[in-house]
């Protein structure tokens, strides 16, 4: 039985689209968007928070996609894997995990080798290297072996910030003498999530020992790299001249905390029907993890710390009450609209369609600020014309996916695409009765240079909400966090809240 509602909805999601007062390199205050002015002068709108404890995190750290989506669509504060996996360190857990002992103990037993792979990083995005250097001391202190396989940042950190992430490095180098860092990748090659698999191959031949480029020291080959106008993210995947193939026996330890860009390197190393590219034969005896990156690797990497449950998020609630919803995006944030706004469940609910537009096959998307932009109005506004759906989800990647490569001009591009895209995708939704919603999940793109370097990262600003109606006369929005949009739904809908769903209603 399908349970009426008051409004359709559609909630547009503009990935990396922040507010602030700053005007130098905001891409958003320079782009020319009447459709945004319009918005903006004509409905009701109000700024959200999007970072720290407002979505779980540190007080200080900035918000991202997957944080930003798992916050909007349970509709409450989820503490975050940053947060609990901090918890843990300080509280001495994870040496005595139960997943991680076994490890420990086989390999003070055995006296294999540890592989450990993850982005050095502090960023605190896909990971921490704080995280790794606690692993590092738990393992040297009992005079395990450690083989490093590190994926340098430069996207959500300054682009030349590997070195001084080394330089830390290095001090426990210098304490213990069973430390060495095998392998070197950008995360442009490491971390592909677009199913490039020939950046993901390199960055397998150089954790394997395999690679064409080689390395003594880590420092001066960065260093190197450097001199030929490479950045940390895009730095060429090497092997240590000294790092043979991985032995059978040895363990790995990976030690990234999201789970969407380490995927595809990982199942190259540990699942043994992994068919993109030819692999290295690797047998480890153990390879865990510190959360779970999908029920599949969880066969062959175990999490020390297992998934939170989600009970009631939005896509659940419109399922049981056999709502029809879609969710739509281009390849590089469809996990977003699926996966982590369903609460990290995999598979579809009933009733949930999917649309995947692929995200353009280029080197860096400052070369297409439009992406796919164009791709997603035109299939979503014929979705929009059937009047299927109660529920429609749709993420652009443009403000952030551009964002993130610090070119001012292609930002302004992106934000005048999207402009375009809004203005004919809000008039076919009006026209057919929808609500239609607009936010983002955290800030980036209005911020594209400090101290006259690139700004690569996201920001801690605030984040808009716009809501676009026929059919609610006389509202007023309130300011409030990503976490109100949710139960804010539910109110426009006429559903009821339901107790797990503690965000506060914006309207």
């Amino acid at each position: 039985m399908v349970t009426p509602i008051n409004n359709k909805v559609i909630l547009c999601v503009l990935d990396g689209l922040g507010i602030s007062a700053e005007q130098e390199s905001n891409a958003f205050y320079h782009a020319r968007t009447p459709f945004f002015d319009y918005l903006f002068s004509h409905f009701p709108n109000s700024t959200l928070k999007a970072s720290g404890t407002s979505v779980g995190l540190p007080a200080t750290q900035m918000g991202n996609s997957e944080v930003g989506h798992m916050t909007i669509g349970a509709g409450r504060i989820i503490p975050q894997d940053l947060v609990l996996i901090n918890e843990a360190i300080t509280n001495q857990q994870i040496a005595t995990n139960t997943t991680f002992k076994q490890v420990t103990d086989y390999l003070q037993s055995t006296q294999k080798s540890c592989h450990i792979l993850g982005l050095i990083s502090d960023g605190g995005i896909h990971s921490h290297q704080a995280h790794l250097f606690h692993l590092i001391e738990i393992l040297a202190v009992n005079n395990i072996h450690i083989k490093l396989h590190l994926i340098l940042d430069g996207r959500d950190t300054p682009p030349k910030s590997a070195l001084a992430s080394l330089a830390t490095l290095h001090n426990l180098i210098e304490k213990y003498n069973t430390i060495e860092i095998s392998s070197i990748a950008g995360r442009f090659y490491s971390m592909d999530r677009n199913k490039c698999y020939e950046r993901t191959e390199l960055a397998h031949l150089a954790i394997t020992g395999a690679s064409a480029n080689k390395f003594s020291n880590a420092v001066d080959y960065i260093t190197h790299q450097y001199a030929q106008n490479i950045t940390d993210e895009f730095i060429l995947p090497a092997s240590n001249i000294q790092n043979k193939a991985i032995d059978e026996g040895d363990c790995l330890i990976c030690f990234n905390f999201r789970a969407d860009r380490i995927r595809q390197i990982l199942a190259s190393l540990v699942d043994p029907e992994f068919q993109e590219f030819k692999t290295q034969q690797n047998q480890f005896k153990y390879s865990i993890s510190l959360v779970e990156y999908s029920q599949a690797l969880s066969k062959f990497s175990q999490p020390i710390f297992k998934p939170q449950f989600i009970s009631n998020n939005l896509s659940e609630i419109f399922a049981r009450l056999g709502l029809k919803q879609l969710k739509i995006a281009e390849s590089e944030k469809y996990a977003h609209v699926t996966y982590f706004f369903n609460g990290g469940v995999e598979a579809s609910y009933p009733n949930e369609e999917r649309i995947l537009i692929p995200s353009p096959y280029i080197h860096t998307y400052d070369l297409q600020p439009e992406m796919s932009a164009f791709e997603i109005t035109t299939e979503l506004a014929n979705q929009i014309k059937t009047d299927k759906f109660d529920f429609i989800l749709v993420n652009f990647a443009n403000t952030d996916m551009v964002g993130h490569s610090g070119n001012f001009q292609a930002g302004v591009k992106a934000v005048e695409v999207i402009d375009e895209c809004l203005s004919k995708l809000v008039t076919v939704a009006l026209e057919h009765g929808y609500t239609f919603i607009i936010t983002a999940d955290h800030g980036n793109i209005e911020k594209m240079s400090d101290n006259n370097q690139p700004h690569t990262s996201h920001t801690t600003n605030l984040v808009p909400l716009i809501i676009a109606s026929n059919n609610l006369p006389n509202i007023n929005l309130h300011n409030g966090t990503l976490a109100g949009i949710a139960p804010t739904i539910l109110k426009i809908m006429g559903l009821p809240q339901p107790k797990e769903m503690t965000g506060k209603v914006l309207i």
